[in-house]
């Protein structure tokens, strides 16, 4: 577990085991995020692959924002990244987007892939 502390939030990159209640609270942001979320059961099973991890970014200890990503040799793949609708537009995603570019570079990773849907206005935005 590597940990990034500022003034206003915590980011924090965790592997299987999590700390108690985190995978739950993930999944309630997710639930809370999007129409169609993948749910506890999911999430547990991707962050159970080899290489997988979530990078969260909390302030007092509430998560606002996560990144599920895993590493295939030297690609590193962000499966999902949400942000609570009350705390979009705070700059929790590009945090975490800006800590995995180091982090695939501090491990020699090629690329960083992500697929978002082409209508997903506001996610293109930021990745551009």
């Amino acid at each position: 577990m590597s940990m990034l502390q500022t003034q206003n939030y915590t980011l924090q990159i965790f592997t299987e085991p999590l700390p108690p209640g985190l995978l739950e609270q993930l999944a309630q942001l997710e639930a809370e995020a999007f129409a169609h979320p993948w749910g506890l059961q999911s999430l547990h099973q991707t962050l159970q692959q080899s290489g997988a991890a979530v990078a969260v970014a909390q302030v007092a200890a509430l998560p606002q924002s996560f990144c599920l990503f895993q590493q295939i040799f030297d690609e590193l793949h962000i499966h999902q990244l949400v942000t609570a609708t009350a705390a979009r537009r705070q700059g929790y995603a590009l945090a975490l987007l800006t800590q995995l570019k180091q982090l695939a570079q501090q491990r020699g990773c090629l690329q960083l892939l992500l697929e978002v849907r082409s209508n997903n206005l506001a996610a293109r935005a930021l990745y551009e």
